[in-house]
């Protein structure tokens, strides 16, 4: 008899590991995470299984917004809109990776396209070629190599490190006021560095 009240408790035991397993493994791959927005400071209370993102820079509505956990960065740039007409889409392709999951507290911000390295349209005049040349050889805080920032006077390993893990940044001076590099050492490496 106790043989048996051994072999239903396993089964029992089986089941119920059987069934969790299932219902986590729907949930993995069930029909995506779903994007519920709530615009922040509408009253609403965070729940279980949900995190903050804030949107700012060339996008339709910024702001902070709170989504699943599991949404990505395309999920926060829906939420807020999409890009604007002002947005350097040619950034977003180069250096933002729409599939990347969000975490809470996560900042998404999509710079403008800036003016003076664009290119005229027909009719529109001319770009000086000393604009576009001073930019070329520049060093790209949002998407240089370690090595590359590394090489510019008083960065070395560690802030090269800082700097790469507080991108994106849609202006140059983020960077000190991020407390990523002190002002002084952003004055000597000013004409070296770009976006």
């Amino acid at each position: 008899m106790n043989w048996r009240l051994g072999v239903w408790v396993i089964l029992a035991v089986a089941g119920v590991v059987m069934i969790s397993a299932g219902a986590w493994w729907w949930q993995m791959t069930g029909s995506g995470v779903s994007v519920e927005v709530i615009k922040a400071g509408s009253g609403e209370v965070k729940g279980e299984g949900t995190i903050w993102v804030d949107v700012g820079g060339a996008v339709v509505n910024p702001g902070v917004y709170q989504l699943a956990v599991g949404a990505r960065i395309k999920d926060a740039l829906t939420a807020a809109g999409g890009l604007s007409a002002e947005a350097d889409r040619a950034w977003v392709e180069r250096s933002l990776n729409l599939a990347q999951n969000l975490i809470d507290g996560y900042k998404v911000f999509i710079p403008k396209v800036n003016p003076s390295l664009a290119l005229p349209l027909a009719g529109e005049g001319t770009v000086s070629k000393g604009s576009l040349e001073s930019r070329s050889g520049c060093v790209s805080v949002n998407t240089g190599s370690k090595g590359e920032l590394d090489g510019l006077a008083g960065i070395g390993e560690v802030r090269a490190e800082a700097i790469i893990a507080g991108r994106p940044y849609g202006r140059i001076e983020e960077l000190v006021e991020r407390k990523i590099v002190p002002k002084g050492v952003l004055e000597k490496v000013k004409q070296e560095i770009c976006l």
